[in-house]
């Protein structure tokens, strides 16, 4: 493959952003845990509101494509300085955002970048939360599935494994970018959730485990169960949503006591979203903008 002659190197850069974005985003995030009779709810707080964390959540996101941070969340970008691999970048990008010569269409943005973006975004959420275990209240997080290429790729959206004292469980995210629908995200993710207790599932989780054990340091793959979410996991419904749909997270919810597991281990994470089009909108041209900048 050509060498290219740019004075950036891609993949240091690239690391060397995602890092300093996270660097900035974990000084601004915090979360508000509260208990309810069903469920636990944690809201986030302060990572999404100025055009410089938008800037650094649309880096994080743009790293993920480039498959910058690894299942034991180290930033390390699987890429190359070539032209090439530039131009896959933007491309990639450009496959989740548009571009301004074919902007997306309003089903597109609904329907494929928006999902993308918000299952990115909590991609990005649990690798804060591995560096400030305040952010996951059931344990530490050690290891985190990759995300989905595309918005329309089946499968679960995010994997994580924590340890809870001696113990390792697994987190399983269900991300649903619906504006104007909170209760009907939860009521999807819920039955995602079902699914899982019924075992269908259980192939696809079997091999997000057993690949991210083997990454996992040596005394701590003794301790991992290969069949360790049978033992201990974790319901994270994560609606994001415009903030003018008023919702109340504490209220009881009849639809998570038939769940298998226990009050204490479902957690909403509800990103309420002051003007959703419009942040979605600026979080993908922000993207644009990274990976345009990776091709001067």
């Amino acid at each position: 493959m050509p060498e290219v002659d740019h004075l950036m190197n891609l993949p240091q850069d690239l690391d060397a952003a995602v890092a300093q974005a996270v660097t900035d985003l974990l000084q601004e995030t915090s979360c508000l845990v509260s208990e309810c009779q069903t469920h636990q709810v944690v809201v986030v707080q302060g990572w999404a509101t100025t055009p410089d964390t938008v800037r650094c959540l649309a880096t994080y996101l743009v790293g993920l494509l480039a498959s910058a941070i690894t299942t034991t969340l180290e930033v390390r970008a699987q890429i190359t300085n070539s032209d090439a691999d530039r131009l896959e970048l933007l491309r990639s990008t450009e496959q989740i955002v548009g571009r301004s010569a074919a902007p997306l269409t309003v089903d597109q943005k609904q329907d494929q970048r928006n999902p993308w973006i918000a299952e990115g975004l909590w991609h990005l959420y649990f690798f804060l939360a591995s560096r400030q275990t305040a952010l996951h209240p059931l344990g530490s997080i050690v290891a985190v599935g990759f995300p989905h290429v595309a918005a329309k790729d089946h499968g679960l959206d995010v994997l994580a494994i924590y340890r809870d004292g001696s113990h390792f469980g697994l987190s399983v995210v269900e991300s649903k970018a619906y504006e104007n629908d909170p209760n009907g995200a939860i009521s999807d993710a819920v039955k995602t959730f079902r699914r899982i207790d019924d075992g269908k599932y259980d192939s696809s989780i079997r091999q997000f485990v057993a690949t991210a054990r083997m990454t996992l340091p040596s005394e701590q793959q003794s301790a991992v169960s290969p069949s360790l979410w049978k033992d201990l996991r974790s319901y994270i419904p994560n609606p994001h949503y415009d903030s003018q749909n008023l919702t109340d997270w504490s209220n009881k919810r009849p639809s998570f006591s038939r769940l298998a597991v226990p009050a204490k281990r479902v957690i909403v994470m509800p990103h309420a979203v002051d003007q959703f089009t419009k942040f979605f909108d600026e979080v993908a041209a922000a993207m644009l903008a990274v990976a345009e900048n990776f091709n001067v």
